[in-house]
């Protein structure tokens, strides 16, 4: 972290068992994995790593994905991030495990075809998933904090999945809006950071 970042690392400890899920703010990220550009034009969203994320407090991620040679990589569109999904999905479960009073909502999406792969990305994502036991399997949110703490909770934004909050169909770009139990800001398309925290207070006003 930089200097004068505090350490959020069991934020949901504050909360009650039966406060409920819905009625959050979860402070989340865009791109989360994409720490890296093509001279610095394109690719970067963010300028800290994925545990880093984590200890400033964020619990939602956006994942994008890509097949390569039977292995999933983090990527940005055409950009590859130069990461492993393993090593993100390690880091994640380690967090967990450290702080069980948290939970993770993670949003997984295919960015880029396989390339040089014979296998699905559907069948390989799902089967690292299903091997770690700190990941939900389940096809909703909890209802509770309790219920959801030491938890990674699949947001699935692909294509044939058969665990995680459905999430493939009704995603929109650039702009707020509900999806199932959950009120999404995701609008990263902004002229200036005046802008962006104005849709950050709005969202937490809903909240």
């Amino acid at each position: 972290m930089q200097r004068g970042q505090s350490n959020r690392s069991q934020w949901m400890s504050e909360l009650d068992d039966d406060r409920g899920v819905n009625t959050l703010f979860i402070p989340g990220t865009h791109d989360s994995g994409a720490t890296h550009s093509i001279a610095d034009l394109s690719g970067k969203c963010q300028s800290l790593s994925i545990k880093e994320q984590l200890k400033l407090g964020v619990r939602f991620f956006d994942l994008r994905l890509q097949l390569k040679n039977n292995k999933l990589v983090v990527v940005h569109s055409f950009v590859d991030q130069a990461t492993d999904f393993e090593d993100v999905l390690t880091c994640m479960i380690d967090f967990l495990e450290d702080n069980p009073s948290e939970f993770l909502l993670v949003s997984f999406k295919e960015d880029n075809d396989p390339s040089g792969s014979d296998i699905d990305f559907t069948d390989k994502l799902e089967e690292m998933l299903k091997a770690e036991s700190l990941v939900s399997r389940e096809t909703d949110l909890p209802a509770t904090v309790g219920e959801a703490r030491g938890k990674l909770h699949v947001i699935s934004r692909y294509k044939n999945s058969s665990i995680g909050v459905p999430a493939y169909e009704g995603w929109r770009d650039s702009t707020s809006f509900e999806l199932g139990k959950m009120y999404i800001q995701d609008h990263y398309q902004v002229d200036s950071a005046e802008e962006k925290i104005s849709d950050i207070k709005s969202a937490f006003q809903v909240a």
